[in-house]
């Protein structure tokens, strides 16, 4: 999460959409860099960020920057279970991941990210990080950062060619199911 007081914009970061990369870039501005634990929180916290910065919640520029759920969920299974050697499985796996408490502690929602308690829109505006320029030079914009700092950033995991290959109808289903909310607002598919 990047929290502005400066620019009065906080930017709500899901786990998987280049969090750390964002943090890093825009470091000079964050106000809730020394602050640990605060890289995925949800917008339904807005309300106790702004207490404990003394901040407007309607004057805040709420932003959440989010990617394809079918490719963010293969990111989480692939980063937790990369070390798993029989691949015939993965798609079981998969699946059972999806359905797992664990996943559903851990692996929060977009709709958790872009809604809030009483289930409305929190966001003022939503960033895609699957056009990654154009998220970026969005947040420079809204920041006033102006760093020359190239778009260096590349994923530990090519998705292209594989995330597809543990998707069955079912998993599909279940990941649809989990962020039905957001992948409706943006017509999202997989």
């Amino acid at each position: 999460m990047i929290l502005s007081t400066q620019h009065n914009t906080i930017v709500f970061s899901p786990p998987k959409t280049g969090t750390r990369y964002r943090m890093i870039r825009f470091k000079d501005v964050n106000d809730m860099k020394r602050q640990p634990g605060n890289m995925h929180v949800p917008i339904s916290y807005v309300h106790e960020i702004c207490q404990d910065h003394e901040l407007d919640q309607q004057t805040l520029h709420k932003v959440v920057c989010i990617r394809n759920p079918w490719r963010r969920y293969a990111s989480l299974f692939d980063m937790m279970f990369r070390a798993r050697k029989n691949q015939d499985d993965q798609p079981q796996l998969f699946i059972k991941w999806i359905n797992s408490e664990h996943f559903n502690r851990r692996a929060f929602s977009l709709d958790t990210f872009l809604f809030d308690k009483e289930g409305d829109l929190g966001a003022d505006e939503i960033l895609q990080i699957d056009d990654w320029h154009a998220h970026i030079d969005r947040l420079k914009q809204l920041l006033h950062h102006d760093s020359d700092v190239p778009y260096n950033y590349k994923s530990k995991y090519s998705y292209e060619d594989t995330y597809k290959q543990w998707y069955t109808q079912q998993a599909i289903d279940l990941v649809a199911e989990k962020d039905a909310k957001t992948i409706e607002l943006l017509n999202l598919t997989f």
